[in-house]
């Protein structure tokens, strides 16, 4: 019935441009523990987000098959986030420094990309910067698993917009690292549901523009 609903979707004339699906978790770290997903969780070093990957390949598997024999010269690909609980990538660093899965079987399918979204980042700082470690090495990670990375980036304080979030200074050079690391789509959130945004937003969002056209200008010009 979902897959049903799916294909209603993608056969509006409103998307018909539009070849990519998002299967997308809430702000919250709520999880499911049963037996099944916690035995799939430990197999692949105790990471949640090998339960999405092993979901949406098999449902990216489902939906194109199910458009071909019904006739609808699409393929589309399914996204996940990366995101809170989610985090964490099934990967391992090898000797040489490279990354690669902890198990091929963990890898996504060719129409299955991952949205990484890691909110609890320090983006006063870049992203490569010692602070964020754990969060660059995620984004290593994910290269290693998935051909199709988008990013998800934050540029504002959601639980008080008045209290300064000064990451304008990052903003280029974090989208370069997202560039050079292999993203396909770039996004970074700022304020949002306000008349009038605060903290220079209206200069972040016109940085991230600049950003998002050109990683590589200048933003102290």
């Amino acid at each position: 019935a979902e897959i049903e609903k799916m294909i209603i979707e993608i056969k509006k004339p409103a998307n018909a441009n539009n070849n990519n699906i998002a299967i997308t978790e809430q702000d919250s770290y709520d999880w499911c523990n049963c037996t099944a997903c916690k035995a799939e969780q430990e197999k692949y070093g105790d990471c949640t987000s090998a339960n999405c990957i092993l979901f949406c390949n098999d449902l990216a598997d489902v939906l194109n098959a199910t458009l071909q024999e019904q006739g609808i010269d699409r393929v589309m690909t399914v996204y996940f986030f990366s995101y809170l609980s989610t985090i964490s990538a099934p990967a391992k660093q090898n000797a040489d420094g490279t990354y690669s899965p902890i198990d091929e079987t963990i890898k996504c399918n060719e129409n299955v990309g991952v949205i990484y979204c890691p909110i609890q980042a320090n983006f006063y700082y870049d992203i490569d910067a010692d602070i964020n470690s754990f969060y660059e090495e995620q984004m290593y990670k994910w290269n290693a698993l998935c051909d199709k990375v988008a990013v998800w980036l934050y540029q504002a304080r959601f639980r008080n917009y008045f209290y300064p979030y000064c990451s304008w200074p990052t903003i280029a050079i974090n989208a370069r690292f997202c560039y050079e690391n292999g993203a396909n789509y770039f996004f970074n959130q700022d304020q949002a549901g306000i008349t009038n945004p605060v903290s220079f937003s209206g200069l972040k969002i016109y940085l991230t523009a600049k950003a998002a056209f050109n990683c590589n200008f200048n933003q102290l010009e």
